[in-house]
């Protein structure tokens, strides 16, 4: 992964982004910012019901993981009932909107940052969650 990802690196550690209902935050952000583009107003992310990222399930995260080969499933919520998940998102969609603002973002190659650590984390999901050879 690039060397201009590494402030990826610093917010998953700070973040605690590990799990399967952190990773499909991620993953289903990174996605709705590069489907909407940025600058995202986090507010707007929020579903009608203010419990839940707005999107977020299943569906929209196993939409990612199928576009890079993945049928399996990485979490049957897709992350959305984790109390933690609206406060992610809200700092998550911060910091994509500096990293926008001071230019140079390639949100591509956010997504496959994501899409690696679910990879990553392929010796611990294993066969509680999912499994897959390669992307």
């Amino acid at each position: 992964m690039s060397a201009a990802i590494t402030w990826l690196d610093a917010f998953r550690s700070e973040q605690r982004v590990k799990g399967k209902g952190s990773l499909s935050v991620m993953l289903h952000v990174t996605r709705v910012a590069r489907d909407e583009g940025l600058p995202l107003d986090p507010e707007s992310l929020i579903a009608e019901s203010r419990g839940q990222v707005r999107g977020q399930g299943k569906a929209s995260v196993q939409a990612v993981l199928a576009d890079y080969g993945i049928a399996r499933t990485l979490a049957s919520e897709g992350g959305r009932t984790s109390r933690g998940s609206i406060g992610l998102m809200r700092k998550y969609v911060r910091l994509l909107n500096q990293r926008a603002e001071a230019g140079g973002l390639d949100l591509a190659a956010v997504e496959r940052y994501w899409l690696e650590e679910v990879k990553r984390r392929e010796s611990w999901i294993g066969s509680r969650y999912m499994t897959f050879s390669s992307f």
